[in-house]
């Protein structure tokens, strides 16, 4: 049966601190802090996973704390191969206030890639569309890699 592909070339770790109010500019106290591998691909690969649709998450992966991004995706049951990078994956604060329900993100921008890394991931992605009936293309890009690789990656 032919399975969803997820390309994810930005993972991250999504760290939410919760606040039961919290105030710009002052001493707030944390009342929980959450964190998890992510990504929009990730997440994708997860959301399917979870109503039985054959998925395969690819893309880049840090060394540094690739770990806990397989555990999540092993513990979801989703089917991985990455293209394995030197550096460590962002990570994001994420600043969320229970009382007004608002969120405040801090994104890191991700490690630089390089041009031979990047034609390794497109040699990758060759190969894993050839199981694959849907492509889902989502999420930044990190730092060397050029803006336009979603359109070469559909051409």
């Amino acid at each position: 049966m032919k399975q969803v592909l997820t390309m994810t070339m930005n993972p991250c770790i999504d760290r939410t601190i919760y606040f039961s109010q919290f105030k710009a500019g002052a001493t707030n106290y944390v009342d929980n802090i959450m964190e998890e591998a992510a990504g929009k691909g990730i997440n994708v690969a997860v959301g399917l996973a979870h109503i039985h649709v054959p998925v395969k998450a690819i893309g880049f992966v840090y060394e540094e704390n690739a770990k806990c991004l397989f555990e999540k995706l092993e513990k979801e049951q989703v089917s991985y191969d990455f293209v394995k990078l030197p550096g460590r994956m962002r990570v994001n604060q994420k600043l969320f206030d229970t009382s007004t329900r608002e969120m405040t993100e801090c994104n890191e921008r991700g490690c630089p890639v390089n041009q031979e890394e990047v034609e390794r991931l497109l040699e990758l992605l060759k190969k894993e569309l050839q199981q694959a009936a849907i492509l889902v293309l989502s999420g930044s890009v990190p730092p060397g890699v050029d803006a336009d690789i979603y359109a070469r990656m559909i051409c």
